[in-house]
């Protein structure tokens, strides 16, 4: 299961999303019209993958669920979207339902990501209360600012 919360967290934060637009609302609310699913995945290469397409199907910025594709490209850091999903996605399966779950078939739900990350941070020692489900797009905003990135683009990803 630890691969299974490293990769919503690399995709949250590479793809400056939330994790309401990665998880499912709800451990009895899961709709693959609406919901993020493994077939949501693309590769640009089958033998040296480069680069991740994912498919947002929707979130509350896109209140007429037209869906947008993201791309999350290869790092060569210890922090790379490529090698925390790739893993994941091989030892999931290509079984249907939400692309993330526990390997007990349980599915992530925005509410237990949450919890998941504040307990990683406690273990960390670091104070979790003022992190949410919110805080990865929050944080990929923050360090593309300091990166120098134009303020028009942070401002279209996040």
């Amino acid at each position: 299961d630890t691969l299974m919360v490293w990769a919503p967290m690399n995709t949250c934060f590479f793809g400056f999303l939330q994790a309401g637009e990665v998880c499912a609302p709800s451990t009895s609310t899961f709709d693959p019209s609406w919901h993020l699913c493994v077939g949501d995945l693309a590769v640009d290469s089958l033998e040296a993958p480069a680069k991740i397409f994912v498919t947002i199907k929707a979130s509350k910025t896109d209140p007429f669920r037209e869906g947008v594709t993201i791309t999350l490209g290869k790092t060569d850091q210890k922090l790379c979207p490529l090698t925390a999903l790739l893993p994941f996605v091989a030892l999931r399966g290509a079984q249907k339902g939400p692309l993330f779950r526990f390997a007990d078939g349980s599915f992530l739900t925005r509410q237990r990501f949450v919890e998941e990350v504040r307990q990683l941070l406690t273990t960390a020692g670091i104070d979790p209360s003022p992190y949410s489900g919110h805080s990865f797009r929050i944080g990929a905003t923050t360090t593309a600012a300091c990166a120098g990135m134009d303020a028009a683009l942070i401002q279209t990803l996040g």
